[in-house]
């Protein structure tokens, strides 16, 4: 009996440890969710997609203004997701980007699971997972912080990603690893279509040059994933695009010859612009300690370095040469980053046990300092916000609850909307969203492009840059802030217009 007590110890240890770092995950993870009005580029657009789903309750076809969207050609898990959330919590900024957040939680416990599991150790675990939480490119704009499919996508890749690198490594795998990756792929291509086999390429590397011994004896288990993801990808696609409303030829055009061939958008880079953002930012800041990685012991923690090395190459090289370069593309390669750069740390360890145990416990000190010095970075990086989205959000929503509150309603909203490659004309998804759920409280908001538009509305506002110092033109300021304005009308409007 008292033989199990130290290991009853350890173990009470390990899920006290566990049980901590989870519950300042999702604290760090969720507790913001609110911290900005909807993004202009590409949250809103989507919120809105969730919102139209959610009223109308078709869950197959994603709707802009109650039309099949044809712009964003994704299919439509995340935007479920959005509805289910909305329905839940209401349409909230908070409820649109919480299904990201949480699945940006599950990634770091999936990483944490699969790198202890590989290497036996749980410092290295959780030192792989400080470090994906604490990368702002992970955690913040268009990853866990804001509602777009990268969170989730990266959750399915990882996941899925881990499990078939268990698959190859094991001399008898159980056929339930093939069918459970088979079911993750084919939730990735439901995320994100085409992005949700990149990090494939990676995979196929590693099994094709490092494990190409084990290749025709593992050929059933590969079958089962191609068939498992290609059936529900294929099906999809299949019944989307028995609507004959145009869907798949907008794929074709967007997904695979589009943003490949050509830059969307004006989304430019140089071949090195996915390296430059990865060093920019956390983990991939700490990229020199790469060079300790032969120091790892031969087996299953060199391994899975050299398969991490293979993900993340695999989803650079793709992207960079893509036409189209957008930063969050390759937020599916950070996970396999930071377990990558844990991993290193790992074979300084290795590296430090030649010499005496006073050396080796300073290394591990100083390896805890950085990974504890890393979350602290992260946390004063998210808190003070120091990013600044490249469109910087309008707040409608502090806007319509200043005309609420003064009882200016009904509220005509001046916008000229943003340019964009679909012929929206006054596209102006973000208001639209506010618009729609405050539709839903029976406040009726509107947009008007112009002045000239507002006719015999009596209280109106703008956050439009290009617009707002021209309200008093046009009536009496009675509200202000957050770049917004909000006005009572004149009975003749005062000055001129220019």
């Amino acid at each position: 009996m008292p033989a199990t007590e130290p290991t009853d110890r350890r173990r009470a240890l390990t899920v006290a440890i566990l049980v901590a770092f989870g519950a300042a995950l999702l604290v760090f993870q969720l507790l913001d969710l609110g911290w900005s009005p909807l993004q202009a580029w590409d949250e809103s657009r989507l919120a809105v997609n969730a919102f139209e789903m959610m009223q109308t309750g078709a869950r197959f076809v994603t709707t802009y203004d109650y039309r099949p969207d044809l712009w964003n050609t994704k299919p439509p898990l995340v935007i479920n997701l959005m509805a289910w959330s909305m329905q839940l919590l209401g349409p909230t900024a908070f409820a649109l980007r919480l299904p990201s957040a949480l699945a940006a939680c599950a990634t770091v416990a999936v990483v944490l699971f699969a790198v202890r599991r590989t290497t036996g150790s749980l410092g290295c675990g959780l030192a792989a997972a400080t470090l994906l939480a604490a990368g702002p490119i992970f955690h913040g704009y268009h990853g866990g912080q804001t509602g777009d499919y990268d969170a989730v996508l990266t959750l399915f890749t990882t996941a899925y990603g881990f499990i078939l690198f268990d698959l190859i490594e094991r001399d008898r795998p159980a056929r339930a690893l093939a069918l459970t990756a088979g079911l993750l792929v084919g939730l990735a291509i439901l995320t994100k279509g085409i992005a949700g086999v990149i990090p494939g390429v990676g995979i196929a590397v590693y099994a094709l040059v490092f494990a190409f011994q084990t290749l025709p004896r593992k050929l059933i288990d590969y079958a089962i994933v191609g068939a498992i993801a290609g059936i529900i990808g294929g099906v999809f696609y299949w019944l989307r695009g028995g609507a004959n409303d145009g869907y798949l030829a907008a794929v074709a055009l967007n997904e695979l010859g589009g943003r490949f061939g050509s830059s969307i958008e004006q989304h430019q880079g140089g071949r090195w612009v996915y390296l430059r953002e990865l060093a920019i930012y956390l983990p991939g800041r700490l990229w020199p300690a790469l060079v300790a990685l032969p120091l790892l012991s031969a087996g299953p923690s060199r391994r899975l370095a050299i398969f991490s090395l293979c993900q993340v190459a695999g989803v650079l090289v793709v992207y960079s040469s893509a036409a189209t370069k957008i930063g969050w593309y390759i937020i599916p390669a950070i996970p396999f980053l930071a377990t990558l750069i844990a991993l290193a740390g790992l074979g300084l360890i290795h590296g430090a046990s030649r010499f005496p145990p006073r050396v080796s416990t300073g290394i591990k000190f100083a390896l805890a300092l950085i990974v504890v010095g890393c979350a602290l970075f992260s946390i004063r990086h998210r808190y003070i916000k120091q990013f600044i989205p490249p469109t910087p959000p309008r707040a409608f929503d502090m806007l319509i609850a200043a005309a609420n509150e003064r009882k200016l309603l009904p509220l005509v909203v001046v916008d000229t909307g943003f340019h964009n490659d679909a012929g929206f004309a006054g596209y102006a998804p973000t208001l639209r969203f506010y618009a729609l759920a405050a539709a839903q409280r029976k406040v009726t908001v509107t947009q008007a492009v112009d002045f000239d538009a507002l006719g015999a509305a009596q209280a109106f506002g703008s956050c439009d840059p290009a617009v707002r110092a021209r309200v008093p033109n046009y009536g009496q300021v009675v509200w202000s802030g957050s770049g917004c304005v909000l006005a009572e009308r004149r009975a003749v409007p005062s000055g001129v217009d220019g």
